[in-house]
């Protein structure tokens, strides 16, 4: 009986079966990137138009491609910087409206999802809402300062007037500075009044080092100094010797603004220090007790400013 013929054998690659056989990554569910996959979902979720949808994600892509910073770690003061850096690109203002919309949209929803304790976004105004409020006040700059300072040597009451500026760029009110006694000074700190709260307000080196200078100097020219003594007080010819009040700090940085050429008012040193707060990007309820505002809404006004470091 004649053998059936021996077919021709089949190479079949090793290599290739290998291959064949690697399970495929694609489709697996893993996310590369869980803040992409927090983005994909917030999508997933909401009922968009197709334009609706392309906007969000890029408007979110934007953000994730400015900050490596993960979800539950993004603050209040990086929220702001973003905003800033949008501005700073030229874009439309209702394109950077628009962005910042989509990340309070964003936060809001991850918050409400349990993804994160806290929306950093909520005390952040839109260019449009802070535009009027901010015109006419900015942070002073670390140049301008210094401009400040030394006019303020080369004036009447050097020791008073610098002791008065370092308080100031703390945030304090000129009411509240009026109101100021020698006891609430408590070499790292003030104690400030307000109507039914007292506060108290950390000192940096130079504010202290500048009160100290001028206490000293009041002594030195025969002043019994005692707690219940204003801890500022006018050279005024019409109240020397007495407690300075809101209209003569006011009067103190007219003098100053007329030496300087820059726009100065009490409010603006307080400007500057929320800026300066800013710029160091402390958690939103740090710079709320700092600054003694009531809520995180009285702080959205000041979300334009320029943050200068000190």
């Amino acid at each position: 009986m004649p053998r059936k013929p021996t077919p021709e054998p089949v190479i079949i690659s090793l290599q290739l079966q290998r291959a064949a056989s690697k399970p495929s990554q694609r489709g697996s569910g893993l996310p590369t990137d869980r803040r992409q996959a927090s983005v994909d979902e917030f999508l997933q979720v909401r009922s968009l138009s197709e334009n609706s949808q392309k906007a969000y994600r890029q408007d979110l892509k934007r953000f994730l491609e400015w900050t490596e910073t993960d979800w539950p770690q993004v603050s209040y003061g990086q929220i702001v910087q973003y905003q800033k850096f949008l501005i700073e690109q030229s874009l439309a203002p209702a394109t950077v409206k628009r962005a910042m919309a989509t990340l309070q949209k964003f936060f809001r929803w991850m918050v409400d999802s349990g993804y994160i304790p806290k929306d950093p976004t909520s005390a952040v105004a839109t260019p449009h809402d802070s535009h009027s409020e901010n015109t006419h006040t900015t942070a002073l700059s670390p140049t301008e300062l210094a401009q400040i300072y030394e006019m303020a040597l080369a004036g009447s009451f050097p020791k008073r007037d610098t002791a008065l500026i370092s308080v100031l760029l703390h945030g304090v009110r000129a009411e509240e500075i009026s109101a100021l006694d020698i006891g609430g000074y408590r070499s790292d700190r003030l104690q400030v009044r307000t109507t039914q709260v007292i506060s108290q307000v950390p000192l940096n080196d130079q504010a202290r080092k500048d009160l100290e200078t001028y206490l000293a100097s009041r002594t030195r020219l025969g002043e019994s100094l005692s707690d219940s003594c204003p801890l500022f007080l006018s050279y005024s010819r019409r109240s020397y010797g007495q407690r300075l009040s809101a209209w003569g700090v006011r009067d103190v940085l007219n003098k100053l603004q007329a030496a300087t050429g820059f726009s100065l008012h009490p409010h603006r040193f307080r400007h500057t220090f929320v800026a300066r707060l800013m710029h160091q990007d402390l958690d939103l309820h740090q710079v709320i007790a700092l600054t003694r505002h009531k809520s995180a809404q009285s702080l959205s006004r000041y979300a334009q400013e320029s943050p200068h470091p000190a």
